[in-house]
């Protein structure tokens, strides 16, 4: 009885409708985000100093998603990082409006048993997740829909990821929760994350302080420690900056050597602003445009409020790729970017 309840679970299960309670009574609060509510993207940290991975982790991640206040779970897969992040403020207040104590979060993806190599899509808690796994068990794609995929959806799923449209794929499946996670989250993304890492800095610090004081050293050197751990942090934020921005304008000069050699085949102005025009909310009215070298950014004008439903739009157009949407200045000011394939 005492094993049973160190092992029990209360799990609390937040849809886009409801907040599904746990059948036990007692055992540790686990609060998952459905598939619905999460982003998800596989994050290549290649080329990159161990050391320094991580901040260039969370750097990425702010620059993809559309939320002020994230939460995040990731797990790191060698030099990659699988990556979920949901409206950390939307889970805040489903709690609070049902009076709970918010539990630590994860997606309901890492309680559904790895796959083998390919395509499998499941039937989640709320709607349906096509998924592309490799031989390692890393999760290369993940994209959700409300209804049953039809053969349309999963053509241009596997189109995206560069696998025959016409490949065999296998129907829908319920696959039960496991009673652990297949991967631990490593803290350190996210506004989430943040508060974790400078928890762990103070406590660390009011320790440093602690062993100063008993050994009698005097207070300069406290600050001088401090000081050089701040410089050492700053240092390292820039640093994977500096890695970041190299590595990006390698591709950019790449991609101009290229187009000098090669037919730019790319789709006219006025096609993809016809296709970027068929996505957007009935109300949007189009303030700013700009495309170049296959990267649309545009400025729209739309009371509309779900932007996970605007990413999910674009993502589903084959050469529409890393959509990002996010508020702008004006509550009413929609700023989305793109690559154009």
């Amino acid at each position: 009885m005492f094993l049973k309840f160190l092992h029990s679970q209360r799990r609390y299960i937040q849809t886009r409708r409801e907040l599904i309670f746990p059948e036990a009574s007692f055992g540790r609060r686990i609060w998952v985000m459905a598939r619905s509510l999460c982003l998800y993207k596989l994050f290549s940290l290649e080329g990159i100093p161990a050391q320094e991975r991580r901040n260039a982790l969370n750097i990425q991640i702010r620059r993809w998603s559309p939320y002020t206040d994230f939460g995040s779970y990731i797990i790191w897969r060698r030099d990659r990082a699988c990556v979920w992040i949901w409206n950390e403020s939307e889970r805040l207040a489903a709690a609070a409006s049902n009076g709970i104590k918010p539990g630590p979060a994860l997606p309901e993806t890492v309680l559904q048993p790895q796959a083998e190599d390919g395509i499998r899509i499941v039937a989640c808690v709320d709607g349906y997740d096509m998924q592309l796994w490799d031989k390692e068990g890393d999760l290369l794609g993940s994209y959700w829909r409300s209804e049953t995929p039809d053969r349309a959806a999963i053509e241009r799923f596997l189109t995206i990821h560069d696998i025959d449209p016409s490949a065999d794929t296998p129907g829908p499946e319920f696959i039960p929760f496991s009673t652990r996670p297949w991967g631990k989250s490593a803290n350190g993304s996210g506004a989430q994350g943040e508060r974790r890492e400078r928890f762990w800095i103070r406590t660390a610090a009011a320790v440093f302080i602690f062993l100063l004081i008993w050994k009698g050293a005097g207070v300069w050197r406290y600050f001088d420690a401090i000081r050089t751990l701040n410089q050492r942090i700053t240092a390292s934020s820039e640093t994977a900056e500096q890695i970041i921005a190299a590595r990006e304008s390698a591709m950019v000069s790449r991609e101009r050597a290229e187009s000098i050699y090669a037919i730019d085949d790319r789709k006219t102005q006025c096609e993809i602003m016809a296709a970027a025009a068929s996505k957007l909310p009935e109300d949007a009215r189009l303030i700013e445009w700009h495309y170049t070298r296959g990267k649309l950014w545009f400025i729209i004008d739309s009371e509309y409020n779900d932007l996970r439903y605007i990413i999910t739009q674009y993502e589903n157009e084959p050469y529409f790729q890393d959509v990002s949407v996010r508020r702008g200045t004006a509550r009413s000011r929609i700023i989305a970017e793109m690559k154009v394939e």
